[in-house]
């Protein structure tokens, strides 16, 4: 119930901080690819410290270099409870 009452409050916020940072690095935040709801932070590297953006799952997978463990499992287990349109837009299983 508490975050019904501080949401719009908070969005209005954000923008502002979006308007702010797009004022003094050029960098629309909310535009940014990868800065959705979970990627505020990421958003925030990429116009303030010029840190890259980069798929999460895509990056994660290659970091564990899932193709080739997947080779060698006999069984794969994930921990999404579902898959929906998330799931077609990269987000991890």
């Amino acid at each position: 119930m508490q975050l019904q009452k501080t949401w719009p409050h908070s969005k209005k916020k954000l923008r502002r901080l979006d308007k702010i940072v797009q004022q003094t690095s050029g960098i629309k935040m909310s535009a940014l690819p990868y800065s959705g709801a979970a990627g505020g932070v990421a958003a925030s590297l990429t116009a303030l410290c010029n840190a890259q953006s980069v798929n999460g799952i895509d990056f994660f997978l290659d970091t564990i270099q899932f193709t080739q463990q997947l080779q060698n499992a006999g069984i794969v287990i994930t921990g999404e409870g579902a898959l929906d349109a998330q799931t077609l837009e990269g987000r991890s299983l």
